[in-house]
């Protein structure tokens, strides 16, 4: 952006379908997402995996995976279930799966769409369930 130009900023929050429906996400837009009202310049929007399957190959995630990565998110090692839901205004879906083990390519599809609608600098947020708090 030029000199005096308007610096549009995304944050980018890594979503899933279950937080969408059990209130996950609801927390945060009633909680801290609500000051981004205050800033014009500033967004935010929800990436959720749609639970299309990857087309890249897979070998080392799956690997990774079956080493016993020492991670207890819950998606990991489990069967993917689509969640049947109607995305809000501020949910996006993204062509990949909607799990855990897929958050770096749900941030590289939020990064693409960011750049197709010309936003300049982007924030990703990757919530865990112990960051959001029951109001």
């Amino acid at each position: 952006m030029g000199i005096g130009g308007v610096v549009k900023v995304l944050i980018a929050i890594i979503g899933w379908a279950k937080g969408a429906t059990n209130g996950d996400h609801q927390v945060m837009r009633d909680t801290w997402l609500r000051d981004t009202l205050k800033h014009p310049d500033l967004e935010y929007k929800y990436f959720i995996g749609d639970g299309t399957p990857m087309t890249e190959d897979e070998t080392e995630l799956h690997k990774s995976l079956d080493r016993g990565i020492k991670c207890c998110h819950p998606s990991l090692n489990k069967i993917q279930t689509q969640i049947e839901f109607t995305p809000k205004q501020d949910e996006i879906l993204v062509h990949t799966p909607d799990d855990y083990g897929h958050v770096t390519a749900k941030s590289r599809e939020a990064l693409r769409w960011a750049v197709a609608r010309g936003l300049t600098t982007s924030s990703l947020v990757i919530p865990t369930p112990s960051s959001t708090l029951t109001v």
